[in-house]
């Protein structure tokens, strides 16, 4: 469930930004409103779960909303910031922290949904298990959801994701020390994520998007076994 905050001193501001949440959010949320910075200080300091995303006004009676970001950025580094004003002055400040979006109040409409969209995506990114690896001196770290298969060609392993291939010279079994147990071996020259299995057929499996790998006699057994399981659970 999402844990949302509004940081807004105005009640008629903050009943049209969960307004505009509501149309924006099909999933069950939470939303928690506070008056003040001083308000949402007390509350996120000693909650130790702290918020998912959090709508900020830039300018509250008792401060800047922009200081509290930065605290924020500090304390909860995965919670994700947007900033909702009518001071547009402000612009440059709010890049002083890491946050989603500046929005202004007059377009909430045109904009919220989008920025909620960006929250979410950046959350799961960086909840997600990743893997991580070097090529050519630059390091890597993908979210392990996006692979689909790493194949060993020679001395080189090319991981197959949905943006694209990525290479590293480490081998498939060090990388399969960092994946999750959706990922499996179905060849000594591939792993395969079960997550974008459609068949399995005597000697291959099919991926999605009609990709073909082959299976080995001696991991064909066990790779049935092991994809079942994952099936019921």
């Amino acid at each position: 469930m999402l844990r949302i905050a509004i940081c807004e001193d105005f009640e008629k501001h903050r009943t049209l930004i969960k307004g505009e949440l509501a149309k924006t959010i099909a999933e069950e949320y939470t939303v928690h409103e506070f008056g003040s910075l001083e308000a949402f200080r007390k509350t996120y300091l000693a909650d130790a779960k702290g918020f998912d995303i959090i709508l900020m006004d830039i300018e509250l009676e008792d401060g800047a909303g922009i200081e509290l970001g930065d605290e924020i950025n500090s304390y909860y580094p995965l919670a994700q910031i947007i900033y909702i004003t009518s001071h547009t002055h402000y612009f440059s400040e709010v890049y002083d922290t890491e946050h989603v979006w500046f929005i202004n109040k007059n377009e909430m409409e045109q904009y919220l949904q989008k920025a909620i969209q960006k929250a979410r995506k950046a959350l799961w990114h960086s909840r997600s298990p990743h893997l991580n690896f070097a090529w050519q001196k630059v390091k890597y770290s993908i979210v392990q959801d996006e692979i689909i298969y790493i194949e060993r060609c020679l001395r080189v392993s090319e991981i197959h994701t949905r943006n694209g291939v990525y290479k590293t010279s480490e081998k498939l079994e060090e990388l399969m020390k960092q994946l999750t147990s959706v990922f499996v071996f179905c060849h000594r020259s591939y792993i395969i994520n079960m997550k974008n299995i459609t068949k399995l057929q005597k000697g291959k499996v099919v991926l999605n998007n009609d990709i073909e790998i082959p299976i080995s006699r001696a991991r064909e057994e066990e790779l049935k076994k092991v994809y079942n399981m994952f099936l019921v659970h």
